[in-house]
């Protein structure tokens, strides 16, 4: 090697200098690029996770619904069935009532007044058969 070609030990140190920076203005791109790509990448999972959730929510209270209308509906039918029992439960009494003075007033027109009696039970009859007829 020729004298006119040897570097200085300054000009080495600021070869050795601009060498550094540049390796370290590459680390410090590859960096940003490495850290652009996962803030990607996080943000494409995390927009991924955020629907799957949104989907897992919305179908969960939409199932929530479904439940509380059909416990809703349950309630109302129950509450409609109390209400025939009632009625069905106050018409029974009724016509059990209504029995019971039939019963009674045959029972004293029997005891009373035989004759009466038998036209009473004979009108009876007739009506019956009528009503069957029919």
């Amino acid at each position: 090697m020729s004298q006119g070609h040897a570097l200085s030990d300054d000009q080495v140190a600021g070869e050795l200098r601009k060498m550094t920076a540049f390796i370290r203005q590459e680390a410090l791109e590859k960096a940003r690029e490495i850290q652009l790509k996962a803030d990607e990448e996080f943000a494409i999972e995390k927009s991924k996770l955020v629907r799957q959730e949104t989907a897992a929510i919305d179908s969960l209270y939409e199932k929530k619904f479904k439940q509380a209308a059909m416990s809703q509906q349950i309630t109302r039918s129950t509450l409609a069935n109390r209400t025939r029992l009632r009625v069905l439960s106050a018409r029974q009494e009724l016509l059990n009532d209504l029995f019971q003075q039939a019963r009674d007033k045959i029972s004293d027109v029997a005891s009373k007044d035989a004759k009466k009696y038998q036209n009473v039970l004979k009108g009876l009859i007739l009506e019956g058969l009528q009503l069957r007829r029919r």
